[in-house]
């Protein structure tokens, strides 16, 4: 009796683990149905330069710690399934403002010289400027700045 008992629950034992390892393949394999919150664009400044259309956008990233940055980009953006952006940009920066460390500034100024994004800061204040506010200066590239 002992021994029937033995060989059932090692029977049910390894068609319990052939199930969950069945479930696991069978999870991992599929195609994901759903989407990540994806970052937010807002088109801040665009212009046409000889025929390319080039597009400044202030991006907002992350979930819980938002993460904020301006992004160039030729031509219009390209989206993928879930509302992401899929075009390959021409260059990325990081806004770094706040009262801690080194970000103890504020952006004032948004200058695009060529394909590159420069941005000046000023001492924080009370008040900060909204990035959808900030002035934004297309420049041509100087014989010293380096172009992609």
């Amino acid at each position: 009796m002992w021994k029937l008992l033995k060989y059932l629950s090692l029977t049910v034992f390894i068609l319990a683990l052939l199930a969950v390892t069945a479930l696991a393949y069978l999870w991992t394999t599929r195609e994901p149905d759903e989407c990540f919150i994806p970052d937010q664009y807002s088109l801040l400044s665009s212009k046409d330069t000889n025929g390319d259309a080039y597009q400044l956008y202030y991006v907002v990233a992350g979930w819980a710690d938002k993460l904020e940055f301006l992004t160039l980009y030729r031509g219009d953006l390209v989206y993928d399934k879930c509302g992401g952006v899929s075009s390959e940009a021409l260059d990325n920066v990081d806004i770094d403002r706040g009262p801690e460390g080194a970000a103890n500034q504020a952006p004032t100024k948004i200058i695009i010289e060529g394909e590159r994004i420069r941005i000046e800061y000023a001492p924080l204040s009370e008040t900060m400027t909204p990035v959808s506010e900030l002035p934004v200066e297309w420049r041509r590239p100087s014989k010293n700045a380096e172009n992609l």
